[in-house]
């Protein structure tokens, strides 16, 4: 309990100054640099930021009263103060407790959309491929990279899961791929043969934030044909309160999603629903992928796990694309890295506030990732 009350006062404190210094865009970090304020940021997600399925009974507790200490409105600021760290799964679960739903606004209900979806992947990820819930075995690599690949069968539609233990320096690359969405044509792999089927025609639309995206891309499908996507990817710090930092890709249709973005593109195929997540944590020892490894890594690994889905199913798509995609992305990962590939780099230059952001987030889960 004197723990709460020591948050709940820290609070008071983001709400007093916030208003000051978030205007500040020289200094847009600086009122999270006070001892007080990070002191507060420590606590607070320990008690707001917690799943609900698996959040103790002291954990409901102390959320009632947060609720019975902060106004709604004072909850909606502390959302809007984590959103812009790039906290958006916290901020999700701030406005979870906000009691009057008519003062939320449009970006409000973005943040609990975004948050919400992002939650659900840290739930499905923590779940390890060991325990009896449906994921088998469908193959390890071990060469330049190390992965295994699992797929799963829920009624009729195919997930796929790969996990690779990486090096910092890796993921960090790999991020600066997965940006660059106007160079995706360059090397995302394409079959014309026996059947067509890859993505195409890659089209960025907005950014928001340091890595959140919305784009359009053409999706070519076995007996579906031609299929258009627009492209939410979203990022989100969760390494205070479950240890991981979480990616999401998802399709945004034509209806609720697409009030938040304006006009978009008309579309010129019929649309499915594509699903991609990732999250990072460090790796436990003893992986399945690293058995067998013939590398020799001097840096510390994370576990990168990525899964995938589309609907309609189409499961060849799904068993047949979804590896090979993430080995090449690997591939292009290492070549950004060993400076083979200037344009890359040039991106990573020109954008490095973004980039240091993801070594510190790196640092922070060496040393508080659980």
């Amino acid at each position: 309990m004197q723990k709460m009350v020591e948050t709940k006062s820290l609070l008071r404190g983001i709400l007093v100054n916030e208003s000051v210094i978030l205007d500040d865009k020289n200094n847009k970090n600086a009122y999270w640099n006070d001892e007080r304020i990070q002191k507060c940021k420590a606590q607070s997600l320990a008690t707001v930021s917690l799943s609900d399925s698996f959040r103790t009974n002291d954990d409901m507790e102390d959320m009632d009263d947060l609720n019975n200490e902060f106004s709604d409105v004072e909850l909606l600021r502390m959302a809007e103060a984590y959103e812009k760290e790039e906290k958006l799964v916290a901020a999700a679960r701030l406005l979870r407790r906000v009691r009057n739903l008519a003062i939320m606004n449009r970006s409000h209900r973005l943040i609990l959309q975004r948050g919400d979806a992002l939650a659900s992947v840290i739930d499905e990820h923590k779940i390890p491929t060991t325990t009896p819930n449906g994921w088998k075995m469908q193959s390890i690599h071990n060469g330049r990279f190390d992965a295994a690949t699992y797929y799963k069968m829920v009624g009729s539609e195919l997930s796929m899961r790969v996990e690779s233990p990486m090096p910092r320096s890796l993921i960090v690359s790999m991020f600066a791929v997965l940006q660059q969405i106007e160079m995706w044509d360059t090397w995302m792999p394409f079959f014309n043969y026996p059947v067509k089927m890859g993505i195409c025609d890659v089209q960025k639309y907005e950014k928001f934030g340091r890595f959140n995206l919305l784009f359009g891309a053409k999706m070519c499908l076995p007996l579906l044909g031609d299929r258009r996507l627009r492209v939410e990817f979203t990022i989100s710090d969760c390494i205070a309160e479950d240890g991981v930092v979480v990616c999401k890709s998802r399709s945004v249709g034509e209806g609720g999603d697409n009030q938040y973005f304006g006009d978009l593109p008309p579309k010129n195929s019929e649309q499915i629903y594509f699903d991609m997540s990732i999250t990072i944590r460090k790796c436990p020892p003893g992986h399945p992928a690293l058995k067998k490894s013939r590398l020799h890594n001097e840096e510390e690994l994370f576990l990168v796990t990525k899964t995938a889905f589309i609907q309609p199913s189409i499961n060849i798509f799904t068993k047949t694309f979804c590896g090979p995609v993430f080995l090449t992305l690997l591939r292009i990962a290492d070549e950004v890295r060993n400076g083979k590939r200037p344009k890359y780099t040039e991106a990573m230059k020109q954008e490095k506030y973004n980039f240091d952001w993801i070594e510190q987030h790196l640092t922070e889960l060496t040393t508080r990732g659980k």
